[in-house]
């Protein structure tokens, strides 16, 4: 069993050496990513739980020297990717509707995809109306934040989160905490767009096979396919 949690292991590890650099937001953004995954072994939630409050507090400490002004964030959106992706997650806590055109314009510029799709579900949870493009890959996508549908939202991811369950919950942790963090980074890379219930079986075995790959071990895909040709 031990070995089903390295991955547990070191993640914790590596969010512990983030907050000793003193990164509370990389740190941040690490944690809230496990703690959005429907399963977690206990132990390891209790910790993650007790390094999120560790967060907040240092947050809280360097809020009056260090916080970033939106000016600041917006710059920072067009450095480089990992700055675009720390200014991306902290807008979050900004006013959005106060730097619509700036964002409008960030979004045009073939943006970065990850920060990308944070800055777009900022502007999807603040029920923005202003339309949007966003060019990707050499693909445009018209789009109005309050009409987006989020993942947690979305049928299909929904869908694909469950028989993933139903495929490794009960033999392979290990696996499935794999794919359904594998799962969520595609379908947010997916906004403004969202998968229909109907794709659900498509996304766990394109998930299944890029992990069965990855891990050289093709009696992962193997078994969602058996699974999928049942239902």
């Amino acid at each position: 069993m031990a070995s089903d949690y390295s991955y547990y292991d070191e993640i914790t590890e590596t969010i512990r050496q983030t907050l000793q650099n003193g990164d509370a937001a990389a740190a941040e953004a690490l944690l809230r990513q496990e703690l959005s995954m429907p399963y977690i072994p206990s132990d390891y939630e209790k910790t993650f739980r007790s390094l999120y409050k560790e967060v907040q507090r240092m947050k809280a400490e360097e809020k009056p020297a260090s916080q970033r002004t939106l000016d600041d964030l917006l710059d920072h959106l067009h450095q480089s990717a990992q700055a675009q992706l720390q200014a991306a997650a902290e807008l979050r806590g900004h006013n959005l509707r106060s730097c619509i055109e700036p964002l409008q314009d960030y979004l045009r510029d073939d943006p970065l995809p990850e920060a990308a799709a944070l800055v777009i579900e900022a502007l999807a949870e603040q029920k923005i109306t202003e339309p949007f493009t966003l060019n990707k890959n050499g693909m445009t996508y018209e789009f109005y934040p309050d009409e987006v549908i989020l993942p947690d939202e979305a049928e299909g991811f929904k869908e694909a989160m469950h028989l993933l369950e139903q495929i490794y919950g009960s033999n392979r942790p290990d696996v499935l905490h794999l794919c359904r963090t594998l799962l969520v980074h595609d379908v947010y890379l997916y906004l403004p767009l969202s998968y229909e219930k109907e794709e659900a079986a498509w996304l766990v075995r394109n998930t299944a096979q890029q992990i069965s790959e990855m891990m050289g071990d093709e009696s992962i895909l193997q078994e969602a396919l058996e699974v999928l040709k049942e239902d």
